[in-house]
């Protein structure tokens, strides 16, 4: 009995001892961890920059495509043998407006211009022939009409008024007849309409060619259009070409390689009435000048060929008193933290007015001494206190042990 109460009493102890132990550790596990002062009152460094109100000019950007302004089939209006040939007249050759292009055998017009004018000759003959008629018939019909003054005679027939007007037409219908000849004669030289250069060409020296058949086709070579698709609600800020007011400017760059980018001015002259058939988007179309440098005193002068897939910057007016903030600033859409001089955080909530691809444009939110946080903060509250440095120190700063 005595052996049973002493391990019970053993027992009891061991469970008090782990009972104790167990409360210590429990205590020293929950203890709230004693922070430094220091620690408590550390602030966070933050990198900002300043930002100054100023006039930006806007551009709306687009891409399209490089396309003939001005484009023909040159066919000839006369049929005949080609006798000579432009040499110019190959594909990519230059010519200029009214430059002989192709000359077709003249003989045959030549001889019908000449048979022209002789039946011209022969009609004005009869029609002099018909006035001295005429006059002999008035005298007889004077010499009637006293004989019989009270006939009732048609005097049209008897003073030959018809006769006379169709020698007056025979010889119009001649006259008529030589001004064509001399039009087939002139259109045996088939000529340039404007300065352009050979797309295709397809005819030959000794060629017969009929009128209405193809010769060559020219694109014009003082102009260029670029067809460039932009969204609808852009097109609000292009200014067009009409009434007293030009076009909107427009920058047209072509990359030539090497990150090398070439630059043409143009202007926006017209808005197509229909839109582009995969994105649904406006298509406008904006004129080159000389895209080829053939007027360029630069030897050097890249030329702008048709068919570029060019980046097309146009403007859109000026918006006056703006911000210009990274996109990298922008928090949660189109907040701003920004920090005054009491380093205390602002959030501001402004409208985008404009965005770029790397930047975006704002109103003037700023107040005085306030500065726009650029990096980034876990946690950013309004009225939370920070250290805020230049962008530049601020770096230093955090590198600091």
């Amino acid at each position: 009995m005595k052996k049973v109460r002493t391990a019970f009493q053993f027992i009891l102890a061991l469970l008090i001892i782990g009972g104790a132990s167990a409360a210590a550790f429990l205590l020293l596990k929950t203890a709230p961890e004693t922070v430094p002062e220091d620690k408590k009152q550390a602030v966070k460094i933050v990198q900002v920059v300043d930002l100054k109100p100023s006039d930006e000019r806007i551009l709306v950007s687009a891409f399209g495509t490089v396309i003939p302004a001005r484009e023909v089939t040159v066919q000839p209006q006369v049929s005949g043998k080609v006798v000579s040939q432009n040499e110019a007249l190959v594909p990519g050759g230059r010519v200029v407006a009214g430059e002989e292009l192709v000359r077709i055998d003249p003989a045959d017009y030549e001889l019908t211009l000449t048979e022209r004018k002789a039946e011209l000759e022969e009609a004005r003959y009869e029609f002099d022939i018909e006035n001295g008629r005429q006059l002999i018939a008035k005298r007889e019909w004077e010499q009637l009409r006293s004989d019989l003054p009270d006939a009732d005679m048609n005097p049209s027939l008897a003073l030959r008024e018809p006769q006379k007007r169709r020698a007056e037409a025979m010889v119009a219908k001649a006259e008529n007849a030589i001004e064509r000849a001399e039009l087939d004669l002139e259109r045996t030289r088939v000529v340039a309409p404007f300065n352009g250069m050979v797309a295709e060409e397809s005819v030959e020296i000794g060629q017969l060619v009929e009128s209405g058949g193809n010769m060559c086709r020219l694109v014009g070579t003082d102009e260029f259009w670029v067809q460039v698709t932009l969204p609808l609600s852009e097109l609000k800020r292009v200014r067009l070409l009409g009434g007293n007011q030009e076009g909107a400017a427009a920058e047209i760059h072509l990359d030539i390689g090497n990150g090398k980018m070439t630059p043409w001015q143009g202007t926006v002259v017209r808005l197509l009435s229909d839109l582009e058939t995969t994105g649904r988007m406006a298509r406008l179309l904006v004129e080159v000048a000389d895209p080829l440098g053939i007027q360029s005193e630069e030897a050097s002068s890249t030329p702008l060929l048709l068919g570029s897939y060019v980046k097309v910057d146009i403007e859109a007016g000026n918006l006056a008193g703006v911000l210009t903030i990274p996109r990298s600033a922008l928090r949660e859409g189109n907040r701003l933290w920004l920090v005054g001089s009491d380093n205390l955080i602002r959030i501001a909530e402004p409208e985008i007015l404009w965005t770029r691809p790397q930047t975006v444009l704002v109103p003037n939110v700023l107040k005085e001494g306030e500065r726009l946080v650029v990096s980034e903060l876990k946690v950013a509250l309004p009225g939370m206190e920070v250290d805020p440095q230049p962008l530049d120190a601020a770096d230093g700063a955090a590198n600091q042990p």
